[in-house]
């Protein structure tokens, strides 16, 4: 009966959440849920930054996401459309695709719809460079 209950005992400590390497249960009392509901922001030893890191902390959880405030960041939907557009452009074969494609409208005498007003400009420059040598070889030869 006795090794029954030692045996029970061991069962259930072993069964019980194991903390990672370097994971205090003061940091992360819900383990394994450590979704920041207590103190996540170090707070450095200088006096006031407790309120100071706890109020950062507040504003930081305010909308429900890690980083709910960007949303009232100035300029940050410019942001993220120049983020989505280096994705997009980050795609597999999409270089390839860009590059054909702006030959294409370029021999079309077209502006590709990344050129800007400058580059465009050298473009055109170096193709009357090109015409102009073409020229002279056909009348040398």
């Amino acid at each position: 009966m006795n090794s029954l209950i030692v045996l029970c005992f061991a069962a259930s400590s072993f069964a019980a959440p194991q903390l990672p390497a370097g994971l205090t249960a003061a940091a992360c009392p819900n383990y394994p849920y450590c979704d920041a509901s207590s103190g996540f922001l170090e707070v450095p030893n200088v006096p006031g930054a407790a309120e100071v890191i706890a109020a950062q902390e507040a504003l930081l959880r305010s909308s429900g996401t890690p980083y709910g405030v960007l949303s009232s960041l100035p300029g940050i939907e410019a942001h993220a459309a120049a983020e989505a557009a280096v994705l997009e452009a980050s795609r597999e074969g999409f270089p390839a695709h860009a590059a054909a494609e702006a030959s294409v409208l370029l021999a079309q005498g077209l502006a590709p719809a990344n050129f800007d007003a400058g580059r465009y400009a050298h473009y055109q420059a170096e193709q009357a460079v090109l015409l102009q040598q073409q020229q002279q070889l056909v009348a040398q030869g």
